[in-house]
């Protein structure tokens, strides 16, 4: 094993969750087991307790994203939601319902705006 050293500089903006977020995000799953399996039913109006719906969570990925209209190379480290609305988004399909994209740890996805050289 060697380390491997990462060079920043190409990115215009870098995003990330903290650990804190992670680790909560985590024990979702194991302290509301039946919570955790209808949330994952993807419907619009579910709210975890303590948490938000998906309707909530996808109007701010729409913001954050709106947000980065001046930006043309971002990295961003997600969480499993945002990056499943990122893939419908840019596969023209529903926002709820089905199945998550990548539904397994550590993907790695790349986007391109339309319109953008």
């Amino acid at each position: 094993i060697s380390l491997v050293g990462f060079d920043n500089s190409c990115f215009d903006v870098i995003y990330w969750s903290s650990l804190k977020r992670c680790r909560q995000t985590a024990e979702c799953g194991r302290l509301y087991t039946e919570e955790f399996e209808q949330f994952n039913v993807f419907d619009d109006g579910y709210v975890m307790p303590a948490g938000e719906s998906r309707r909530v969570n996808l109007d701010r990925v729409l913001s954050w994203l709106n947000d980065l209209e001046h930006s043309d190379r971002i990295l961003a480290v997600a969480h499993g939601g945002p990056i499943d609305f990122i893939c419908r988004i840019a596969a023209g399909i529903e926002m709820h319902g089905g199945r998550m994209f990548g539904s397994s740890n550590a993907n790695i996805f790349l986007f391109a705006r339309s319109g953008r050289e």
